[in-house]
């Protein structure tokens, strides 16, 4: 029975990290208490997904005493909500499975979006096709952002300022003629 976020063995089953910058793990310990009156066997810990990860968790836990279980998150492929959770496998018969939650919202100072400008073009393609990359600045401070290389002539680009110092558009085309083959560049702010 779930009353109030905790189970009958005391565990916390959400763990709310707030805000979090993109690339920095989350980690946190679930603290957990038998309140039974027999060995706890806690069997596995299972996360949902590889981007979590537990550490070494305290698989006996006598009556009356505490246990952990250490996870982690990597955050480096999110942004914005992001909820993992994690099934950890016991030795209680009404709950044998309890589902754990690891909140967050995944902050990054410059959104880049998207990260790549993709384009299928082939030799009869017109000159006018274009992608756009939108730079959206979420510091509180104002962005500059200048210098704009394109590292391969097969391409172009310019730089548009949608809000001085919040939100900018990178245009970028594709310029011909297009030979058959994959053609790759970089664009430098």
């Amino acid at each position: 029975l779930i009353m109030h976020g905790y189970d009958d063995l005391g565990f916390e089953l959400v763990h709310d990290f707030g805000q979090v910058k993109a690339g920095d793990p989350m980690r946190c310990e679930f603290v957990f208490t038998n309140t039974g009156a027999r060995l706890l066997d806690v069997t596995e810990v299972r996360p949902s997904c590889g981007c979590t990860t537990s550490g070494a968790w305290d698989k006996q836990v006598e009556p009356g005493k505490t246990g952990k279980i250490p996870l982690q998150v990597g955050t480096a492929n999110f942004r914005g909500q992001v909820i993992k959770t994690v099934t950890v496998v016991c030795s209680v018969p009404a709950q044998s499975n309890i589902v754990l939650q690891l909140k967050a919202n995944i902050w990054t100072p410059v959104d880049v979006a998207p990260n790549t400008a993709v384009f299928s073009l082939n030799p009869d393609s017109g000159t006018n096709e274009s992608r756009i990359v939108k730079i959206t600045n979420n510091l509180p401070e104002p962005l500059e952002v200048f210098a704009l290389e394109v590292g391969n002539p097969a391409f172009r680009a310019e730089l548009k300022t949608n809000q001085v110092g919040k939100e900018f558009e990178l245009h970028i085309w594709a310029n011909g003629p297009y030979n058959p083959g994959q053609v790759n560049g970089v664009i430098s702010l």
